[in-house]
Protein backbone atom coordinates (compact mmCIF):
# COMPACT_ATOMS: atom_id res chain seq x y z
CA UNK A 1 0.00 0.00 0.00
CA UNK A 2 1.29 3.41 -0.91
CA UNK A 3 2.00 5.78 1.98
CA UNK A 4 0.26 9.17 1.59
CA UNK A 5 2.78 11.87 0.81
CA UNK A 6 3.46 14.77 3.08
CA UNK A 7 1.65 17.84 1.65
CA UNK A 8 4.73 19.88 2.31
CA UNK A 9 6.93 17.57 0.27
CA UNK A 10 8.07 18.74 -3.10
CA UNK A 11 7.08 16.59 -6.03
CA UNK A 12 9.72 14.34 -7.49
CA UNK A 13 11.58 16.15 -10.18
CA UNK A 14 10.96 15.24 -13.74
CA UNK A 15 13.96 13.99 -15.62
CA UNK A 16 15.50 17.06 -17.25
CA UNK A 17 16.42 17.09 -20.86
CA UNK A 18 20.05 17.40 -21.82
CA UNK A 19 21.50 20.92 -21.72
CA UNK A 20 20.48 22.60 -24.97
CA UNK A 21 22.95 24.13 -27.25
CA UNK A 22 23.51 27.89 -27.10
CA UNK A 23 20.63 29.81 -28.68
CA UNK A 24 18.29 26.81 -28.59
CA UNK A 25 14.79 26.97 -26.98
CA UNK A 26 14.50 25.52 -23.46
CA UNK A 27 12.01 22.64 -23.21
CA UNK A 28 8.95 23.08 -20.91
CA UNK A 29 8.91 21.07 -17.70
CA UNK A 30 5.74 18.97 -17.81
CA UNK A 31 4.50 18.34 -14.25
CA UNK A 32 2.09 15.74 -15.59
CA UNK A 33 5.07 13.47 -16.03
CA UNK A 34 4.27 12.26 -12.45
CA UNK A 35 0.44 11.87 -12.44
CA UNK A 36 0.36 9.30 -9.68
CA UNK A 37 1.97 11.73 -7.24
CA UNK A 38 -0.55 14.55 -7.88
CA UNK A 39 -3.57 12.25 -7.67
CA UNK A 40 -2.38 10.89 -4.36
CA UNK A 41 -1.76 14.39 -2.95
CA UNK A 42 -5.21 15.60 -4.07
CA UNK A 43 -6.90 12.67 -2.33
CA UNK A 44 -4.97 13.38 0.86
CA UNK A 45 -5.88 17.12 0.85
CA UNK A 46 -9.58 16.37 0.23
CA UNK A 47 -9.63 13.92 3.13
CA UNK A 48 -7.97 16.50 5.38
CA UNK A 49 -10.56 19.15 4.38
CA UNK A 50 -13.46 16.79 5.11
CA UNK A 51 -11.97 15.96 8.50
CA UNK A 52 -11.59 19.67 9.30
CA UNK A 53 -15.18 20.45 8.32
CA UNK A 54 -16.50 17.47 10.25
CA UNK A 55 -14.60 18.57 13.35
CA UNK A 56 -15.99 22.10 12.95
CA UNK A 57 -19.53 20.71 12.67
CA UNK A 58 -18.98 18.54 15.78
CA UNK A 59 -17.83 21.54 17.81
CA UNK A 60 -20.74 23.68 16.65
CA UNK A 61 -23.22 20.89 17.47
CA UNK A 62 -21.71 20.53 20.93
CA UNK A 63 -21.97 24.30 21.45
CA UNK A 64 -25.63 24.34 20.33
CA UNK A 65 -24.94 26.29 17.12
CA UNK A 66 -27.29 25.41 14.28
CA UNK A 67 -25.85 25.93 10.81
CA UNK A 68 -27.44 25.70 7.38
CA UNK A 69 -25.81 23.06 5.32
CA UNK A 70 -25.90 19.86 3.28
CA UNK A 71 -25.36 16.43 4.75
CA UNK A 72 -21.86 15.24 4.10
CA UNK A 73 -20.45 11.74 4.37
CA UNK A 74 -21.45 9.93 7.53
CA UNK A 75 -24.55 12.13 7.98
CA UNK A 76 -22.55 15.07 9.37
CA UNK A 77 -23.48 18.66 8.47
CA UNK A 78 -20.98 20.31 6.14
CA UNK A 79 -21.19 24.11 5.78
CA UNK A 80 -22.00 25.35 2.28
CA UNK A 81 -19.55 28.04 1.28
CA UNK A 82 -21.35 29.26 -1.85
CA UNK A 83 -23.31 32.28 -3.14
CA UNK A 84 -26.60 31.07 -1.68
CA UNK A 85 -25.05 30.63 1.76
CA UNK A 86 -23.44 34.08 1.51
CA UNK A 87 -26.82 35.62 0.58
CA UNK A 88 -28.61 34.04 3.54
CA UNK A 89 -25.89 35.04 5.99
CA UNK A 90 -25.84 38.55 4.51
CA UNK A 91 -29.61 38.98 5.01
CA UNK A 92 -29.14 37.68 8.58
CA UNK A 93 -27.07 40.77 9.29
CA UNK A 94 -29.43 43.36 7.70
CA UNK A 95 -32.91 41.83 7.63
CA UNK A 96 -34.51 44.76 9.47
CA UNK A 97 -32.89 47.43 7.30
CA UNK A 98 -33.38 46.31 3.69
CA UNK A 99 -36.34 45.52 1.42
CA UNK A 100 -36.52 44.49 -2.21
CA UNK A 101 -39.51 45.52 -4.36
CA UNK A 102 -40.39 42.81 -6.88
CA UNK A 103 -42.42 45.02 -9.25
CA UNK A 104 -39.76 47.74 -9.67
CA UNK A 105 -36.69 45.56 -8.98
CA UNK A 106 -35.37 48.24 -6.59
CA UNK A 107 -33.74 47.86 -3.19
CA UNK A 108 -34.88 50.07 -0.30
CA UNK A 109 -32.52 50.73 2.61
CA UNK A 110 -33.39 52.14 6.04
CA UNK A 111 -31.25 55.24 6.54
CA UNK A 112 -31.97 56.10 10.19
CA UNK A 113 -34.87 58.49 9.39
CA UNK A 114 -36.59 56.93 6.38
CA UNK A 115 -36.42 54.21 3.76
CA UNK A 116 -34.36 55.29 0.76
CA UNK A 117 -34.83 53.84 -2.71
CA UNK A 118 -31.43 52.50 -3.79
CA UNK A 119 -31.99 52.82 -7.54
CA UNK A 120 -28.37 52.18 -8.52
CA UNK A 121 -27.69 49.68 -5.67
CA UNK A 122 -24.90 51.85 -4.28
CA UNK A 123 -26.09 51.44 -0.69
CA UNK A 124 -26.58 47.69 -1.05
CA UNK A 125 -23.16 47.23 -2.63
CA UNK A 126 -21.66 49.20 0.23
CA UNK A 127 -23.35 46.89 2.74
CA UNK A 128 -22.19 43.84 0.78
CA UNK A 129 -18.59 45.05 0.91
CA UNK A 130 -18.91 45.64 4.65
CA UNK A 131 -20.18 42.07 5.04
CA UNK A 132 -17.14 40.78 3.11
CA UNK A 133 -14.79 42.69 5.43
CA UNK A 134 -16.74 41.43 8.43
CA UNK A 135 -16.09 37.83 7.38
CA UNK A 136 -12.37 38.54 7.21
CA UNK A 137 -12.52 40.04 10.71
CA UNK A 138 -14.37 36.98 12.00
CA UNK A 139 -11.37 34.89 11.03
CA UNK A 140 -9.47 36.34 14.00
CA UNK A 141 -12.12 34.93 16.35
CA UNK A 142 -12.09 31.37 15.00
CA UNK A 143 -10.95 28.73 17.55
CA UNK A 144 -8.59 26.89 15.19
CA UNK A 145 -6.12 27.90 12.54
CA UNK A 146 -7.89 25.87 9.86
CA UNK A 147 -11.24 27.53 10.62
CA UNK A 148 -9.59 30.94 10.59
CA UNK A 149 -8.08 30.22 7.18
CA UNK A 150 -11.42 29.08 5.82
CA UNK A 151 -13.22 32.20 7.08
CA UNK A 152 -10.54 34.52 5.79
CA UNK A 153 -10.62 32.77 2.43
CA UNK A 154 -14.42 33.09 2.29
CA UNK A 155 -14.26 36.82 3.03
CA UNK A 156 -11.51 37.46 0.50
CA UNK A 157 -13.30 35.55 -2.27
CA UNK A 158 -16.59 37.32 -1.52
CA UNK A 159 -14.83 40.68 -1.89
CA UNK A 160 -14.56 40.11 -5.65
CA UNK A 161 -17.23 41.91 -7.70
CA UNK A 162 -18.72 38.77 -9.37
CA UNK A 163 -19.29 37.16 -5.95
CA UNK A 164 -20.74 40.34 -4.46
CA UNK A 165 -23.09 40.68 -7.42
CA UNK A 166 -24.11 37.03 -7.21
CA UNK A 167 -24.82 37.34 -3.50
CA UNK A 168 -27.05 40.41 -4.00
CA UNK A 169 -28.89 38.79 -6.91
CA UNK A 170 -29.77 35.76 -4.77
CA UNK A 171 -30.66 37.94 -1.76
CA UNK A 172 -33.38 39.61 -3.86
CA UNK A 173 -35.57 36.52 -3.54
CA UNK A 174 -35.22 36.07 0.22
CA UNK A 175 -38.82 36.11 1.55
CA UNK A 176 -37.68 37.97 4.67
CA UNK A 177 -37.02 41.14 2.65
CA UNK A 178 -39.21 40.96 -0.49
CA UNK A 179 -42.29 43.14 -1.00
CA UNK A 180 -44.59 42.68 -4.03
CA UNK A 181 -44.98 46.32 -5.16
CA UNK A 182 -44.60 49.95 -4.13
CA UNK A 183 -48.06 50.25 -2.59
CA UNK A 184 -46.65 49.67 0.90
CA UNK A 185 -44.47 52.79 0.73
CA UNK A 186 -45.91 56.09 2.02
CA UNK A 187 -49.29 54.38 2.25
CA UNK A 188 -50.40 56.32 5.33
CA UNK A 189 -51.85 59.63 4.01
CA UNK A 190 -51.40 61.27 7.41
CA UNK A 191 -47.64 60.79 7.79
CA UNK A 192 -45.26 63.41 6.39
CA UNK A 193 -41.52 62.83 6.19
CA UNK A 194 -39.39 65.77 7.30
CA UNK A 195 -35.61 66.00 7.43
CA UNK A 196 -35.42 65.20 11.14
CA UNK A 197 -38.23 62.66 11.40
CA UNK A 198 -41.97 62.42 10.74
CA UNK A 199 -44.98 64.69 11.34
CA UNK A 200 -48.29 63.05 12.20
CA UNK A 201 -50.73 65.13 10.17
CA UNK A 202 -53.73 64.04 12.21
CA UNK A 203 -52.35 65.79 15.27
CA UNK A 204 -49.93 68.13 13.43
CA UNK A 205 -47.21 66.99 15.86
CA UNK A 206 -43.66 65.68 15.37
CA UNK A 207 -43.11 61.96 16.05
CA UNK A 208 -39.90 59.84 16.01
CA UNK A 209 -39.44 57.89 12.76
CA UNK A 210 -39.95 54.12 12.74
CA UNK A 211 -39.31 51.49 10.10
CA UNK A 212 -42.93 50.33 10.29
CA UNK A 213 -44.14 53.75 9.06
CA UNK A 214 -42.71 52.87 5.61
CA UNK A 215 -41.92 56.52 4.81
CA UNK A 216 -39.61 57.05 1.83
CA UNK A 217 -40.00 60.77 1.08
CA UNK A 218 -39.19 64.00 2.90
CA UNK A 219 -40.07 67.64 2.42
CA UNK A 220 -37.24 70.16 2.13
CA UNK A 221 -37.05 71.18 5.79
CA UNK A 222 -36.91 69.92 9.35
CA UNK A 223 -39.74 70.35 11.80
CA UNK A 224 -38.98 73.19 14.23
CA UNK A 225 -41.73 73.77 16.76
CA UNK A 226 -42.83 77.40 16.95
CA UNK A 227 -40.64 78.58 14.05
CA UNK A 228 -41.99 81.90 12.63
CA UNK A 229 -42.17 83.14 9.02
CA UNK A 230 -42.44 86.97 9.17
CA UNK A 231 -41.35 87.58 5.56
CA UNK A 232 -43.83 85.02 4.30
CA UNK A 233 -46.66 86.62 6.29
CA UNK A 234 -45.74 90.09 5.01
CA UNK A 235 -45.58 88.81 1.43
CA UNK A 236 -49.05 87.25 1.66
CA UNK A 237 -50.58 90.40 3.13
CA UNK A 238 -49.12 92.39 0.23
CA UNK A 239 -50.28 90.14 -2.63
CA UNK A 240 -53.55 88.94 -1.05
CA UNK A 241 -55.10 91.82 0.90
CA UNK A 242 -58.37 89.90 1.32
CA UNK A 243 -57.91 87.99 4.65
CA UNK A 244 -60.51 85.39 3.65
CA UNK A 245 -58.58 84.50 0.49
CA UNK A 246 -55.33 84.30 2.50
CA UNK A 247 -57.03 81.97 4.97
CA UNK A 248 -58.42 79.86 2.12
CA UNK A 249 -54.95 79.35 0.69
CA UNK A 250 -53.51 78.57 4.13
CA UNK A 251 -56.11 75.85 4.69
CA UNK A 252 -55.58 74.59 1.11
CA UNK A 253 -51.80 74.40 1.62
CA UNK A 254 -52.28 72.41 4.83
CA UNK A 255 -54.55 70.01 2.98
CA UNK A 256 -51.96 69.67 0.20
CA UNK A 257 -49.52 68.21 2.75
CA UNK A 258 -51.69 65.13 3.16
CA UNK A 259 -52.30 62.12 0.97
CA UNK A 260 -56.05 62.71 1.31
CA UNK A 261 -58.03 63.54 -1.84
CA UNK A 262 -61.55 63.55 -0.39
CA UNK A 263 -62.05 67.27 -1.16
CA UNK A 264 -61.76 66.46 -4.90
CA UNK A 265 -60.60 69.96 -5.85
CA UNK A 266 -58.46 71.51 -8.55
CA UNK A 267 -56.83 74.91 -7.87
CA UNK A 268 -56.02 77.61 -10.39
CA UNK A 269 -54.16 80.80 -9.33
CA UNK A 270 -55.21 83.51 -11.75
CA UNK A 271 -54.15 87.09 -12.38
CA UNK A 272 -51.99 89.36 -14.49
CA UNK A 273 -48.22 89.48 -14.10
CA UNK A 274 -46.24 90.77 -11.11
CA UNK A 275 -48.90 89.80 -8.58
CA UNK A 276 -47.06 87.16 -6.52
CA UNK A 277 -48.89 84.01 -7.60
CA UNK A 278 -45.81 82.33 -9.10
CA UNK A 279 -43.67 83.22 -6.05
CA UNK A 280 -46.33 81.76 -3.75
CA UNK A 281 -46.64 78.50 -5.67
CA UNK A 282 -42.92 78.10 -6.38
CA UNK A 283 -42.11 78.51 -2.67
CA UNK A 284 -44.54 75.77 -1.68
CA UNK A 285 -43.38 73.54 -4.54
CA UNK A 286 -39.79 73.74 -3.28
CA UNK A 287 -40.88 73.21 0.32
CA UNK A 288 -42.75 70.02 -0.61
CA UNK A 289 -39.44 68.54 -1.80
CA UNK A 290 -39.82 64.88 -2.78
CA UNK A 291 -43.59 65.09 -2.42
CA UNK A 292 -43.95 67.52 -5.37
CA UNK A 293 -43.79 67.15 -9.14
CA UNK A 294 -43.98 69.32 -12.25
CA UNK A 295 -46.63 68.64 -14.88
CA UNK A 296 -45.75 70.29 -18.17
CA UNK A 297 -47.88 68.15 -20.47
CA UNK A 298 -50.32 65.83 -18.72
CA UNK A 299 -52.75 68.46 -17.35
CA UNK A 300 -53.39 69.97 -20.78
CA UNK A 301 -54.54 68.48 -24.07
CA UNK A 302 -50.99 68.32 -25.41
CA UNK A 303 -49.86 66.62 -28.59
CA UNK A 304 -46.87 65.27 -26.65
CA UNK A 305 -48.64 62.20 -25.29
CA UNK A 306 -45.29 60.49 -24.63
CA UNK A 307 -44.18 63.20 -22.21
CA UNK A 308 -47.61 63.19 -20.59
CA UNK A 309 -47.35 59.44 -20.04
CA UNK A 310 -43.93 59.77 -18.43
CA UNK A 311 -45.22 62.49 -16.11
CA UNK A 312 -48.22 60.40 -15.13
CA UNK A 313 -46.03 57.41 -14.28
CA UNK A 314 -44.18 59.61 -11.76
CA UNK A 315 -47.33 60.74 -9.95
CA UNK A 316 -47.63 57.80 -7.49
CA UNK A 317 -46.77 59.00 -3.99
CA UNK A 318 -46.64 62.69 -4.96
CA UNK A 319 -48.91 65.02 -2.99
CA UNK A 320 -48.53 68.28 -4.94
CA UNK A 321 -48.52 68.43 -8.75
CA UNK A 322 -47.88 71.90 -10.17
CA UNK A 323 -48.74 72.56 -13.80
CA UNK A 324 -46.74 74.80 -16.06
CA UNK A 325 -47.91 78.37 -16.60
CA UNK A 326 -51.04 78.42 -18.74
CA UNK A 327 -50.73 80.07 -22.14
CA UNK A 328 -53.54 81.65 -24.11
CA UNK A 329 -55.88 79.06 -25.62
CA UNK A 330 -54.48 76.11 -23.65
CA UNK A 331 -57.12 73.42 -23.12
CA UNK A 332 -57.41 71.53 -19.83
CA UNK A 333 -57.24 67.74 -19.84
CA UNK A 334 -60.57 67.47 -18.08
CA UNK A 335 -60.85 63.67 -18.02
CA UNK A 336 -57.42 63.29 -16.39
CA UNK A 337 -58.18 66.00 -13.83
CA UNK A 338 -61.35 64.12 -12.90
CA UNK A 339 -59.42 60.86 -12.62
CA UNK A 340 -56.66 62.35 -10.48
CA UNK A 341 -59.08 64.11 -8.14
CA UNK A 342 -61.67 61.33 -7.98
CA UNK A 343 -59.79 59.00 -5.65
CA UNK A 344 -60.09 55.94 -7.92
CA UNK A 345 -57.17 53.90 -9.24
CA UNK A 346 -55.72 54.88 -12.61
CA UNK A 347 -53.09 53.41 -14.92
CA UNK A 348 -49.95 55.06 -16.28
CA UNK A 349 -46.86 54.02 -18.18
CA UNK A 350 -43.39 55.55 -18.28
CA UNK A 351 -40.65 55.34 -20.86
CA UNK A 352 -39.41 51.73 -21.29
CA UNK A 353 -41.48 50.68 -18.25
CA UNK A 354 -44.43 48.41 -17.63
CA UNK A 355 -47.84 49.90 -16.96
CA UNK A 356 -48.54 50.76 -13.34
CA UNK A 357 -51.89 51.00 -11.58
CA UNK A 358 -52.13 53.28 -8.58
CA UNK A 359 -54.45 55.42 -6.49
CA UNK A 360 -53.38 59.07 -6.86
CA UNK A 361 -52.95 61.19 -3.73
CA UNK A 362 -51.81 64.36 -5.49
CA UNK A 363 -53.51 67.75 -5.42
CA UNK A 364 -53.24 69.64 -8.70
CA UNK A 365 -52.51 73.34 -8.88
CA UNK A 366 -52.03 75.49 -11.98
CA UNK A 367 -51.34 79.20 -12.44
CA UNK A 368 -51.21 81.76 -15.20
CA UNK A 369 -52.27 85.05 -16.71
CA UNK A 370 -54.73 83.12 -18.89
CA UNK A 371 -57.32 80.61 -17.78
CA UNK A 372 -57.23 77.12 -19.35
CA UNK A 373 -60.15 76.33 -21.61
CA UNK A 374 -62.74 74.03 -20.02
CA UNK A 375 -65.25 72.84 -22.58
CA UNK A 376 -67.34 70.68 -20.25
CA UNK A 377 -70.45 72.25 -18.79
CA UNK A 378 -71.39 69.43 -16.42
CA UNK A 379 -71.20 69.84 -12.68
CA UNK A 380 -68.76 66.92 -12.40
CA UNK A 381 -65.96 69.18 -13.63
CA UNK A 382 -66.94 72.57 -12.29
CA UNK A 383 -67.58 71.42 -8.73
CA UNK A 384 -63.84 70.63 -8.59
CA UNK A 385 -62.59 74.03 -9.78
CA UNK A 386 -61.32 76.63 -7.30
CA UNK A 387 -60.13 79.80 -9.05
CA UNK A 388 -58.11 82.02 -6.70
CA UNK A 389 -57.88 85.63 -7.94
CA UNK A 390 -54.57 87.46 -7.47
CA UNK A 391 -55.76 90.99 -8.15
CA UNK A 392 -52.87 93.06 -6.80
CA UNK A 393 -50.10 94.28 -9.11
CA UNK A 394 -46.93 94.96 -7.13
CA UNK A 395 -45.29 98.27 -8.12
CA UNK A 396 -41.85 97.81 -9.54
CA UNK A 397 -40.18 99.82 -6.76
CA UNK A 398 -41.70 97.43 -4.17
CA UNK A 399 -40.59 94.22 -5.81
CA UNK A 400 -37.84 92.18 -4.14
CA UNK A 401 -36.06 89.93 -6.65
CA UNK A 402 -34.28 88.14 -3.77
CA UNK A 403 -37.50 87.26 -1.95
CA UNK A 404 -37.74 83.66 -3.29
CA UNK A 405 -34.22 83.01 -1.98
CA UNK A 406 -34.91 84.72 1.36
CA UNK A 407 -38.03 82.61 1.89
CA UNK A 408 -35.92 79.45 1.85
CA UNK A 409 -34.65 80.34 5.32
CA UNK A 410 -38.25 80.46 6.56
CA UNK A 411 -39.20 76.94 5.43
CA UNK A 412 -39.63 75.65 9.02
CA UNK A 413 -41.95 78.57 9.78
CA UNK A 414 -43.86 78.16 6.50
CA UNK A 415 -44.37 74.47 7.37
CA UNK A 416 -45.90 75.55 10.70
CA UNK A 417 -48.10 78.01 8.79
CA UNK A 418 -49.34 75.13 6.64
CA UNK A 419 -49.93 72.91 9.68
CA UNK A 420 -52.10 75.59 11.28
CA UNK A 421 -54.17 75.61 8.10
CA UNK A 422 -54.43 71.81 8.22
CA UNK A 423 -55.66 71.92 11.81
CA UNK A 424 -58.47 74.23 10.62
CA UNK A 425 -59.26 71.82 7.77
CA UNK A 426 -59.62 68.92 10.22
CA UNK A 427 -62.17 70.92 12.20
CA UNK A 428 -64.07 72.97 9.60
CA UNK A 429 -63.18 71.59 6.17
CA UNK A 430 -62.18 73.69 3.16
CA UNK A 431 -63.82 77.13 3.14
CA UNK A 432 -65.01 78.95 0.03
CA UNK A 433 -64.62 82.72 0.40
CA UNK A 434 -66.92 84.96 -1.66
CA UNK A 435 -64.05 86.19 -3.86
CA UNK A 436 -63.11 82.63 -4.84
CA UNK A 437 -66.75 81.63 -5.42
CA UNK A 438 -67.45 84.69 -7.60
CA UNK A 439 -64.25 84.27 -9.64
CA UNK A 440 -65.02 80.59 -10.23
CA UNK A 441 -68.60 81.28 -11.34
CA UNK A 442 -67.41 84.00 -13.71
CA UNK A 443 -64.85 81.54 -15.10
CA UNK A 444 -67.61 79.01 -15.67
CA UNK A 445 -69.84 81.49 -17.48
CA UNK A 446 -66.98 82.68 -19.67
CA UNK A 447 -66.09 79.07 -20.49
CA UNK A 448 -69.56 78.34 -21.84
CA UNK A 449 -69.60 79.64 -25.43
CA UNK A 450 -72.68 77.56 -26.17
CA UNK A 451 -74.61 79.40 -23.48
CA UNK A 452 -73.52 82.71 -24.97
CA UNK A 453 -74.61 81.56 -28.43
CA UNK A 454 -78.01 80.41 -27.19
CA UNK A 455 -78.49 83.72 -25.37
CA UNK A 456 -77.66 85.79 -28.46
CA UNK A 457 -79.11 83.72 -31.31
CA UNK A 458 -81.96 81.57 -30.02
CA UNK A 459 -85.09 81.76 -27.90
CA UNK A 460 -86.48 79.01 -25.69
CA UNK A 461 -90.19 78.36 -26.29
CA UNK A 462 -91.48 76.43 -23.24
CA UNK A 463 -95.20 76.79 -24.02
CA UNK A 464 -94.97 76.31 -27.77
CA UNK A 465 -94.53 73.54 -30.29
CA UNK A 466 -91.80 75.58 -31.96
CA UNK A 467 -88.81 73.61 -33.16
CA UNK A 468 -85.69 74.15 -35.24
CA UNK A 469 -83.84 71.88 -37.63
CA UNK A 470 -80.50 70.79 -36.20
CA UNK A 471 -78.80 71.51 -39.54
CA UNK A 472 -80.06 75.11 -39.54
CA UNK A 473 -79.09 75.57 -35.88
CA UNK A 474 -75.60 74.18 -36.50
CA UNK A 475 -75.12 76.44 -39.55
CA UNK A 476 -76.08 79.46 -37.42
CA UNK A 477 -73.74 78.25 -34.66
CA UNK A 478 -70.83 77.90 -37.10
CA UNK A 479 -71.36 81.45 -38.38
CA UNK A 480 -71.51 82.77 -34.82
CA UNK A 481 -68.24 80.98 -33.88
CA UNK A 482 -66.46 82.43 -36.92
CA UNK A 483 -67.66 85.96 -36.22
CA UNK A 484 -66.81 85.81 -32.50
CA UNK A 485 -63.35 84.23 -33.05
CA UNK A 486 -64.08 80.85 -31.41
CA UNK A 487 -61.21 78.53 -32.25
CA UNK A 488 -62.76 75.20 -31.24
CA UNK A 489 -66.42 74.96 -32.31
CA UNK A 490 -68.44 71.91 -31.32
CA UNK A 491 -69.29 69.19 -33.80
CA UNK A 492 -72.92 68.82 -34.81
CA UNK A 493 -73.48 65.72 -32.67
CA UNK A 494 -71.69 67.29 -29.71
CA UNK A 495 -73.90 70.35 -30.09
CA UNK A 496 -76.97 68.10 -29.97
CA UNK A 497 -75.72 66.30 -26.84
CA UNK A 498 -74.91 69.60 -25.09
CA UNK A 499 -78.41 70.87 -25.84
CA UNK A 500 -79.90 67.68 -24.40
CA UNK A 501 -77.80 68.22 -21.25
CA UNK A 502 -79.54 71.61 -20.94
CA UNK A 503 -82.99 70.03 -21.05
CA UNK A 504 -83.81 70.23 -24.76
CA UNK A 505 -85.08 67.16 -26.60
CA UNK A 506 -84.27 66.07 -30.14
CA UNK A 507 -86.52 64.24 -32.55
CA UNK A 508 -86.11 62.69 -36.00
CA UNK A 509 -88.53 63.84 -38.71
CA UNK A 510 -88.83 63.39 -42.46
CA UNK A 511 -87.04 66.75 -42.82
CA UNK A 512 -84.21 65.69 -40.53
CA UNK A 513 -83.36 65.93 -36.84
CA UNK A 514 -85.03 68.79 -34.95
CA UNK A 515 -84.61 70.40 -31.51
CA UNK A 516 -87.91 70.87 -29.69
CA UNK A 517 -89.07 74.13 -28.02
CA UNK A 518 -86.29 76.22 -29.55
CA UNK A 519 -86.26 78.73 -32.38
CA UNK A 520 -83.68 80.94 -34.02
CA UNK A 521 -83.94 84.65 -33.48
CA UNK A 522 -84.57 86.63 -36.66
CA UNK A 523 -83.26 90.02 -37.69
CA UNK A 524 -86.67 91.43 -36.71
CA UNK A 525 -86.17 90.12 -33.17
CA UNK A 526 -82.88 91.98 -33.01
CA UNK A 527 -84.54 95.22 -34.20
CA UNK A 528 -87.38 94.92 -31.69
CA UNK A 529 -84.91 94.17 -28.92
CA UNK A 530 -82.88 97.30 -29.74
CA UNK A 531 -86.05 99.44 -29.82
CA UNK A 532 -87.09 98.17 -26.38
CA UNK A 533 -83.73 99.18 -24.99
Amino acid sequence: MMTPPNPNDTPPAATPNPEPASGATLPRLNLQDQPSYWRTKARFQRKELEQTLAELARREEAAGIKRRGNQGSGGKSVQRLNDECNAQDFIDTCEKDVRHCVSTKDWYVWERLRWECDVHECLMMQRACEFSRELCERAQEMPTLSEAKMMAHRGNVLGNYPRLRAMLNIARSDPRVTIPDTSVWDANPHLLGVKNGVVDLRTCQFVPPQREMMVTKTIATSYVEGAPCPKWDAFLEQVLPDPEVRHFLQVSAGYWLTGDTSAQCFWFLYGSGANGKSTFLETLFRLWGEYSQRANAMLTLSLNSREAGIELSSVPGKRLVVGSEVSDGMRLNESLVKDLTGGDTITGRGMYKDTITFRPVAKMVMFGNHRPTISGTDGGMWRRVRLVPFTQVIPEEQRNPRLPHELLAEFPGILNWCLRGLAHYHTHGLPTPPAVHHATETYREDSDPLGEFLEESTQRMEESSERVLLNELYQKYGTWCAESGRKHPLSRQTLRMRLEERGYTSQRTNRGQVIQKLRLKSELDAVLSSEEE
